[in-house]
This record gives structure tokens, sequence and C-alpha cells, in this order.
């Protein structure tokens, strides 16, 4: 539940290298062959086991690392070029702790932490001893989330480890392709919403983000009217569900400033009202822009909540279409919808 305010809202060196003029370059072929076989190995050092596209838009990875301990950053590189040009980059790099074996190694020199309780304290200590010491390492195999992609997209993945010895290695290429983008005429569904406060000065605040379901249902008898659950979060405070208005020409959402959200348990009623993106005056309704194309839903300007007793502030917020949970939760009519746990 939010809080209630009552106040408004190698440099790289040249070294030159003297020989015995009746030395000879070593043969084009040894040379050859010397970086063909450092491309073998460094191919087989991280490899890219199986990719899989989640959604049109993401694709998960599963990475396998020869030597984790000699890991100092892993992910995935994503490109549309085969080339990897302009390729992005998904980091998997996230550290585990195993128990140190050798008590010959220099634990300054591999990275030792001592283990206080539950919490690991980095160490210079060459003298063991009888304390527990442990390794930072890269994990083994990892997986690796790839958001933000195009739809109907061919995509390049591989695979990467930044070594110690090796520097980058890479591994053999997959080709995926996403699915085309789902396309929604109207903006009904469950939707995973992210909103922010905004602070003292009128500023996003980035520590206020809270994530929450939203729905959206329309009347089948009327194409302006909706009926939404959840806006602003107040799911379970009343199981409010606040009447909207659809305009299908420009694809925006209007909720009339002065609506009820929910019950507040000590102050009653909780309305809301629009702001304009500039922050200066108060609008008659909330505008919520939806994109068809992705059932993506942002807010136009921002929106208080407040009630008899004063305000509980400013918000922006903007919302993901989740087709999975639409069809886990199938909608059957607005007063199942407001009954659901």
């Amino acid at each position: 539940m939010k809080k209630i305010f009552l106040k408004s809202m190698t440099v790289l060196a040249a070294v030159a290298l003297l020989s015995s003029c009746w030395d000879t370059m070593d043969d084009k072929a040894d040379i050859d062959a010397s970086f063909a076989d450092a491309s073998q190995a460094q191919k087989a050092g991280v490899a890219l086991t199986d990719v899989t596209v989640t959604s049109y838009q993401s694709l998960d990875a599963n990475v396998t690392v020869a030597d984790a301990s000699n890991v100092i950053e892993q992910g995935i590189l994503v490109s549309k070029n085969p080339e990897f040009v302009d390729a992005l980059a998904f980091d998997g790099s996230y550290e585990v702790f195993t128990d140190f074996e050798s008590e010959d190694d220099s634990p300054a020199a591999l990275g030792l932490y001592e283990k206080s309780g539950s919490t690991y304290k980095l160490t210079s200590d060459t003298e063991i001893g009888s304390k527990d010491y442990f390794k930072k390492t890269m994990p083994a195999a990892f997986t690796v989330t790839a958001e933000g992609l195009d739809g109907e997209t061919d995509y390049y993945v591989r695979a990467y480890a930044v070594t110690r010895g090796a520097g980058m290695v890479v591994s053999d290429v997959i080709e995926v392709t996403t699915p085309p983008i789902p396309f929604y005429e109207t903006p009904d569904g469950w939707y995973t919403i992210t909103e922010y406060a905004l602070d003292d000065d009128n500023n996003v605040d980035p520590e206020t983000k809270e994530e929450y379901p939203m729905i959206i249902q329309s009347d089948p008898d009327d194409e302006t009217a909706l009926s939404i659950i959840n806006f602003g979060g107040w799911y379970g405070a009343g199981n409010i569900v606040v009447d909207a208005i659809y305009s299908p020409e420009d694809h925006q959402i209007y909720i009339p400033s002065g609506t009820q959200i929910g019950t507040h348990s000590k102050y009653g009623a909780v309305v809301t009202g629009g702001i304009n993106a500039a922050l200066t005056a108060y609008t008659s309704y909330i505008v919520i822009d939806f994109a068809q194309l992705g059932g993506l839903l942002t807010l136009d300007g921002y929106y208080r909540v407040y009630c008899s007793a004063g305000t509980f502030g400013l918000y922006t917020m903007s919302g993901v279409h989740d087709v999975e949970t639409d069809e886990v939760k199938p909608f059957k009519s607005i007063k199942a919808l407001s009954t659901l746990k």
C-alpha cells in the first residue's frame, strides 16, 4: 500500500626486439597453423548450447564455459548481422563462491574471500591457518535473457567470455528468428504495470519502482467503453472496477479525474486525477496511449492519488501486455474479474 503524504508533489608500448642477423623468420605455414590452433582452443573455451525464442522481443541463451575460474566477464552477443556489426551485448556475469582447496596459492593473487557469518570479506592474508576461504568465480553454466528485440527478425547469437589469459573468446553462432509482433485491436488483457512516484522536486524517483498487474476489458456492446481493475495498484482494496473511455481512432484510454480507484482502511475513498505532462495543471482525464502493435501502455502525462486527508503523491506508469496470462485466465465477465485473487 502506498504511503500517504499531507503535501503536494595497453596503452600499448612498442617494444623493439633485437635478434641476431643469422635468425630466420618462422615459416608462414607454421604461423598460420599456430593461429588456427589458438582459434580452435578459444572456440572450445565457451559454448552456446542452445537458444530459445521466448517471445517476439526476447530469447534465452544457455552457455557453458570450460574454465570459469579464469573468466572475468561473460555473456552473449546478439546481432541482425552475421558479422556481428552493432551487436547487442547481454551480460551473464555473476559470481559464485567455491571452497578454497590449495593452501599453497596466494590468496591475494586468487582474490580469496574470508567467510564471516553469512558475508565474505576480501583478504590478502597468505596464512590460511584454520580459517575458511572461498574463491569468487564465474559459473561454468548459465542462462542469459536478451530483451528489446524486433519481431519477425533474423538474429545471430553467440556466447563470449573475457579471460585473464586469452582475452575475449567466442562460441559458434546460432541463428534464430523472432515471431511476428502480436496485433491487438483493443487494449483488452492483463498487463504488468511499472510505476514510479515523483519526488519533492517532481523528478521520477527510481527507488519507488513498483510493479503490479492491471486488467482491462472492453464492453462487447460498446466499443468506447472499458473496465479497468487495479489501476494504481489498488488490487484487493475494495476490488473497484474503474469505468474508462476508449477511443479506437487514436488508441487512447481516458479515465475521468475524480474516479475512485480504491478504499483506504482509514481515510475512505481513494480518488485519482490527471496532471499534464508539464506538471502545471490538473486535467479532466488521465490519458493512456495504447499501441496496437505489442500491446504497450504509456501514460500521457502524470496522475495523482488522493483522499480526504491529503495526497499520496504524483505518479507515472507504463505497461506491457502479458499474453501468457491472458491465456491462463481468460475473461468471463466484469463480475468474475472483480473477485479474482
